[in-house]
């Protein structure tokens, strides 16, 4: 999603699902090939966490 504010869930290889947003008001998590999820925020109201 591009400056929505509802989530897109993408998946890559991973055992959790991926969620990615930019530019919107909830956060943005991604996961590459990983078993625990990464949380990363674009140009978003909240916080960015990256594992």
């Amino acid at each position: 999603n591009n400056s929505s504010a509802t989530p897109t869930t993408t998946n890559n290889s991973s055992a959790t699902p991926t969620t990615t947003n930019n530019s919107s008001a909830t956060p943005t998590t991604t996961n590459n090939s990983s078993a625990t999820p990464t949380t990363t925020n674009n140009s978003s109201a909240t916080p960015t966490t990256t594992n």
